[in-house]
């Protein structure tokens, strides 16, 4: 099962329910989400042409 988490004061909380029995130990795997890895990457391109791109299908 895989289940998306914010971490808030201390606390990992899950984004919805999980379906787990009381005080039931699970393992949990923490990863980045992908906005986290990749911000800031194009911060010197212009993000105007860039989203023309994107919505005509054509990338230059």
């Amino acid at each position: 099962m895989e289940v998306e988490c914010v971490y808030e004061k201390g606390v990992l909380r899950p984004l919805r329910r999980i379906r787990l029995k009381e005080k039931e130990r699970v393992i949990v795997e923490v990863r980045s989400s992908i906005v986290n890895k990749t911000k800031g990457m194009l911060k010197n391109y212009d993000i105007d042409k860039i989203i023309e791109e994107i919505e005509s299908g054509v990338i230059l």
